[in-house]
């Protein structure tokens, strides 16, 4: 079905008698709300990612109330929708997606009941269903409900992981357990952020440019200086991308990532008490997005094609951004001279390789 076909369906939706007059019906109210961003986000989502679209992929939003019950359903794109109770049409059928349905009181369901935050593919009514929960009762982040537009954009985060591991060739996993937090690896962390911030901030080509390379210096210096960068590239792959899709339709929703804020995402957002957690993991959805984002403004037309083959962003935006043996440690030189010319990186590194020590582990 075409994008336009779909998105009448979806206006059918949001505009059509049975949300004419919610009224104090909590459940009609909420999946009017997710639909209305849903539709907003369509266009946006379908042209986000080559071949992604994700009306393809049965879905199941799960409404939970305060006391952990499930109150309804919101069905979407399923081919089975009366598996899970008496279902409400909320769109005129078109084709085999593009459908939705709220089912009120569902049958009982050990399978859904299991579900904590999501799952990628649950064997639901035949099909392997996409299943995320909504708390909009008492939500812990307003995020959790799905009501907020928010939601809208973790759901279809979520719903291109699955897409991914359908897609996205697969790589040679890396222990993430073994990330390096001494004072060296995390001041070279620090200096590469500072360095790709500036790459995508600039308006300047030829700055863009030499920015870019400067990153690639950095990120292979740290390659050979520290085993863990394998994971950056890991997890740069699938959860900066996901991120990237957040970055592409945050426009339309008005939610907090949108084509306007990759240098936002990127600010230093390390502090102490959360070193580990940051480091080794939560700022891949920053780095990851950017880097995508600069290959594409360096003119990488097919770097998310690459990507889907079996490339990291890196090493997408390698193929560009050339570096050379001799060019290699001047422009390494260059990043310290600009970034950390008096050492602030270093001794905030001091700092927060201290903290990492006291902190958990974050996979265990």
């Amino acid at each position: 079905m075409s994008a336009m076909l779909r998105t009448t369906a979806l206006t059918l939706l949001v505009t059509g008698p049975v949300f004419a007059e919610t009224g104090s019906d909590q459940a009609l109210q909420e999946v009017a709300a997710l639909l209305r961003n849903y539709d907003k986000s369509m266009e946006d989502s379908l042209g986000s990612w080559p071949g992604f679209d994700p009306a393809q992929i049965p879905k199941i939003v799960l409404a939970r109330d305060r006391n952990r019950e499930t109150s309804h359903l919101l069905v979407l794109d399923h081919p089975n929708a009366e598996a899970f109770g008496k279902v409400t049409p909320l769109t005129d059928t078109v084709g085999e997606t593009g459908r939705a349905f709220l089912v009120k009181n569902p049958e009982p369901s050990p399978a859904l009941e299991a579900v904590e935050n999501f799952d990628f593919a649950l064997p639901l009514g035949g099909a392997p269903t996409f299943v995320i929960v909504s708390h909009c009762d008492a939500p812990e982040i307003e995020q959790d409900c799905a009501t907020n537009p928010d939601f809208t954009a973790y759901l279809l985060h979520e719903v291109f992981h699955r897409w991914q591991d359908h897609h996205f060739l697969p790589r040679h996993d890396v222990d993430q357990s073994a990330y390096d937090y001494s004072r060296d690896a995390i001041a070279a962390v620090l200096l590469e952020m500072a360095v790709l911030h500036a790459a995508v901030s600039t308006q300047d080509a030829r700055e863009r440019m030499d920015l870019a390379r400067q990153f690639v210096a950095v990120r292979r210096d740290r390659a050979a200086r520290f085993r863990h960068v394998a994971l950056d590239n890991q997890q740069e792959r699938y959860e900066g991308t996901a991120r990237y899709i957040e970055h592409r339709i945050g426009r339309t929703l008005g939610t907090q990532f949108d084509e306007s804020t990759f240098a936002e995402s990127l600010q230093d957002s390390i502090d102490i008490g959360f070193v580990n957690d940051e480091v080794g993991f939560g700022r891949f959805y920053a780095t990851g997005a950017a880097i995508l984002q600069l290959a594409m403004l360096l003119g990488v037309e097919d770097a998310r094609e690459q990507i889907t083959k079996g490339a990291a962003p890196t090493e997408v935006l390698a193929k560009v951004a050339l570096v050379d043996g001799q060019a290699h440690a001047m422009l390494i030189a260059n990043a310290r001279k600009r970034f950390d010319p008096q050492g602030v990186l270093s001794a905030k590194a001091a700092r927060f390789a201290q903290s990492a020590l006291d902190e958990p582990d974050i996979f265990e």
